[in-house]
């Protein structure tokens, strides 16, 4: 069986440091699919010429009652705020959705975007065990960046 890693930050705390999660996946990784992962970090400069390497989120919010939202961002303090304030009309500001439960972060897009549609096709209970694996008391990690 091979392993795929994806990066996660624990935040039951505040200083957490950051976890690295393995998950087992039962197709063999080719040797392509292993090139790929080693190349897929792309480097972005900034206006000043710095280099840095650009950061994915997929991130998974809650409402008081528990209903989940799962999302993919490259900003994930923006998108939390936009999800907060209801700034776009849609299902998390329809259900009320502004609590921030867990998150992971990732280099590549496209682990990002395959991570998040995994996570949406798992059953409810195997979600909410995630949640409470790395978050116990469904607090809302944000409490302390707006």
């Amino acid at each position: 069986m091979a392993l795929r890693f994806f990066a996660a930050l624990r935040m039951t705390e505040r200083n957490a440091a950051p976890v690295i999660l393995r998950e087992r996946s039962d197709r063999r990784i080719s040797a392509y699919d292993e090139t790929r992962f080693f190349t897929s970090f792309r480097m972005t400069y900034n206006m000043w010429g710095e280099q840095y390497m650009n950061e994915y989120y997929v991130y998974i919010m809650a409402s008081k009652s528990r209903r989940l939202y799962i999302g993919v961002t490259n900003n994930l303090l923006r998108r939390v705020y936009e999800h907060k304030n209801k700034l776009f009309w849609g299902f998390t500001s329809r259900y009320n959705i502004t609590s921030l439960v867990y998150y992971e972060m990732t280099v590549d897009i496209e682990m990002a975007i395959s991570r998040e549609k995994q996570i949406k096709g798992w059953l409810r209970k195997k979600k909410v065990d995630l949640i409470e694996t790395f978050n116990p008391g469904w607090k809302d990690l944000t409490e302390d960046w707006f």
